[in-house]
């Protein structure tokens, strides 16, 4: 029984982390389209460690609608992939021992996103605890949506 649950755990944790992940390729890929289709082109991004960041280009002036706009594509458009995504696997599958995890993380990662937008337009500053929120709001959505479901497969055998 321990195990399992154990197991099952793990399995979720290392949902959550491989879409939060490629979430980062993918939100940051929403930037750089924004700014093309608003005329801002050369832009480039890059990745550390735990993110990625969208440089709008040297030299190139860019209005506060376009940098809201820029900020504000990468939550929502990733948020939309995955939500879409998460459709598809919400109402697909039946879940199995590997899939609810995956649906869970899937919309976890998709509010995350959607939580995120406001503060890579607006509120650069106050990124960490935009990701910090995001995540809490994220988690808090999918156990309102998810919780028993997942209370019951955790804990079964």
């Amino acid at each position: 029984m321990i195990r399992r649950l154990l197991e099952k755990s793990i399995s979720t944790l290392f949902s959550l982390l491989i879409f939060a992940w490629l979430s980062i390729g993918i939100h940051e890929q929403f930037h750089y389209l924004m700014a093309n289709a608003l005329g801002i082109k050369g832009g480039n991004v890059t990745f550390l460690l735990g993110g990625g960041f969208y440089h709008f280009p040297e030299g190139v002036s860019i209005t506060a609608t376009q940098d809201a706009l820029v900020g504000l594509a990468g939550g929502i458009g990733t948020g939309l992939a995955l939500l879409v995504l998460w459709l598809v696997s919400n109402y697909q599958t039946r879940y199995t021992k590997w899939e609810l995890d995956d649906s869970f993380a899937l919309l976890v990662v998709a509010i995350m996103q959607f939580a995120y937008a406001p503060f890579d337009a607006f509120a650069r500053q106050s990124a960490a605890f935009g990701a910090a929120l995001a995540a809490i709001l994220g988690l808090a959505f999918a156990v309102f949506i998810y919780g028993k479901t997942m209370w019951v497969w955790l804990n079964e055998d």
